[in-house]
């Protein structure tokens, strides 16, 4: 495993949790990390989501004493159903949080995209386990009594797949405040800078990214935080006009958001996008698609431009390159609001499961 990888997962840590209420499957997490590396092919790591969802959801059901000691399941999508579906659950309150939208909608949009980029990345091909995770997906909708969404878009995705909306509460996310370094001073040269973080691949927009970083070559510098899935040609044609860094440690993530002046989220599927809470939080305004899900108040703290669209995308950052003040604006209400606070978040949360 790469340097970085393992700094991550140092980071990551339960804080105020007992040690006595968690229960790890280590063995089942190392199977899992094998099977998809190994996993080459998109029909092939969506066979590896099946699996690994099913036997989690399967371990957690064997833990008897820790669903007679509660009277809720709180339990992610794909990883809920046969746990939902064990005798031990029938008189608990079952909980799903949809972390992104439906795999019908988010198949529909990456050969979307890879129809507009073809050779980006690895093609979609047909996916003979598509139906097997859409089935998956129906079952949970249909076993949960509440479905947390983190996003407008991905409870209008569920209504689009013929799901349970009337079951559907949108909770938007929220990250830990403060903490973020000084803002480097402004480029010598005046241009602007451009920050994304996330896998470079076509979910995330990569090739729109990169169209709209050519574009804006002279006025702007971009720079994207994360680890690529493109192809050897598609990484080629993004370090044309980006600088790439690779996966970095959570730990070291605010050295580059102190670096950016824009965080740009070109999505075409999220759930809602975290890095986006990061970047407000860091007092940077968003530029990003409605697909992102991002807490995002269009001419506020940033922009949302429709999805696929360069030109709008070039133009709002242009608009920042030629109007300081305006920059300044949308950077401090990014930066004030306590919107996407955990503490705000956790109210949300409580306050849609008290429903």
């Amino acid at each position: 495993m790469p340097l970085a990888h393992l700094e991550r997962l140092a980071c990551r840590e339960p804080v105020g949790v007992p040690p006595a209420a968690i229960k790890t499957f280590d063995f089942l997490g190392i199977r899992h990390f094998v099977k998809r590396h190994r996993a080459t092919t998109f029909d092939r790591r969506v066979g590896t989501w099946i699996w690994i969802g099913s036997r989690f959801a399967s371990a957690v059901a064997t833990q008897r004493d820790f669903l007679q000691q509660s009277d809720a399941i709180y339990a992610f999508n794909g990883a809920a159903l046969e746990l939902f579906m064990s005798p031990d659950a029938r008189c608990h309150f079952k909980v799903l949080e949809q972390t992104i939208a439906p795999f019908a909608v988010e198949l529909k949009l990456l050969r979307e995209i890879e129809e507009r980029y073809p050779g980006w990345q690895l093609p979609v091909e047909q996916i003979a386990n598509a139906n097997r995770f859409k089935e998956r997906e129906a079952g949970e909708w249909e076993l949960a009594d509440r479905i947390i969404c983190a996003s407008a878009f991905v409870r209008e995705s569920i209504a689009e797949c013929g799901g349970p909306a009337h079951k559907c509460v949108v909770v938007p996310y929220g990250v830990k405040r403060g903490g973020n370094a000084r803002p480097e001073p402004r480029d010598a040269k005046g241009m602007i800078r451009v920050l994304t973080v996330g896998q470079v691949g076509l979910r995330k927009g990569a090739p729109v990214l990169h169209d709209v970083a050519k574009r804006l070559r002279g006025r702007a510098v971009f720079r994207v935080v994360g680890a690529s899935v493109l192809s050897e040609q598609g990484n080629r044609m993004m370090a044309e006009a980006v600088n790439m860094t690779g996966v970095v440690p959570r730990n070291a993530m605010h050295e580059h958001y102190a670096w950016a002046d824009v965080f740009l989220l070109p999505s075409v599927c999220e759930g809602s996008a975290t890095v986006t809470y990061e970047a407000l939080n860091a007092g940077l305004p968003v530029i990003c698609t409605p697909n992102a899900g991002a807490p995002v108040q269009d001419g506020f703290n940033g922009f949302i431009v429709s999805n696929l669209d360069v030109s709008a995308m070039v133009e709002r950052i242009e608009e920042l390159c030629d109007d300081q003040s305006r920059l300044e604006q949308l950077s401090a209400n990014a930066r004030n609001s306590d919107y996407t606070s955990e503490d705000a978040y956790g109210e949300r949360l409580i306050e849609a499961l008290d429903r």
